[in-house]
């Protein structure tokens, strides 16, 4: 049994069609900017496809949705959130490595979970060169994952200041 098998990275190219509708939606006024978007992905043709049995690419949720809003309270301070959902999709396949000639490979399906990620910036201008911020990232501690295995950190901060020349 070699475990170097399972610690690698393989590409696998595929052929499929991707049907996608979404919708936006954006408000703005002097002190407030908002929005919202949706967006739902479709796979067909998978059959056709390269992939093992027809699968559908890999690390693409069939839904997403983004919603963003920012408050400018007289062009000095700013308050900004940010959220983020993804659903559940397919990450890999795995397959026995015990397969034989008379018992070939079998492959299973692994998922990325879904999450929301809920993100807020706050930045104070104290002149035209310099501002402070403070960002929170991942505030809802979800498992977020882009590629398998792969997790992005928990609950976040960064402060410091900002300098334009």
């Amino acid at each position: 049994n070699n475990n170097a098998e399972h610690n690698t990275l393989s590409a696998v190219y595929g052929n499929s069609n991707e049907f996608t509708v979404g919708a936006a939606i954006n408000w703005k006024s002097k002190e407030f900017e908002g929005g919202a978007t949706a967006e739902f992905s479709n796979y067909s043709d998978c059959k056709k496809s390269s992939l093992p049995f027809g699968h559908k690419p890999l690390g693409y949720p069939p839904f997403k949705l983004d919603m963003y809003g920012t408050y400018n309270f007289m062009e000095r301070f700013y308050a900004e959130f940010s959220i983020g959902y993804r659903s559940k999709c397919e990450s890999y396949w795995g397959y026995d490595i015990l397969a034989t000639q008379d018992q070939p490979a079998s492959y299973t399906t692994s998922y990325m979970k879904s999450y929301l990620n809920l993100s807020i910036n706050l930045k104070y201008a104290i002149n035209r060169n310099f501002s402070l911020f403070a960002n929170g990232e991942n505030l809802l501690n979800a498992q977020i994952q882009h590629l398998p295995n792969y997790l992005e950190k928990g609950i976040n901060f960064t402060a410091g200041l900002l300098v334009k020349f």
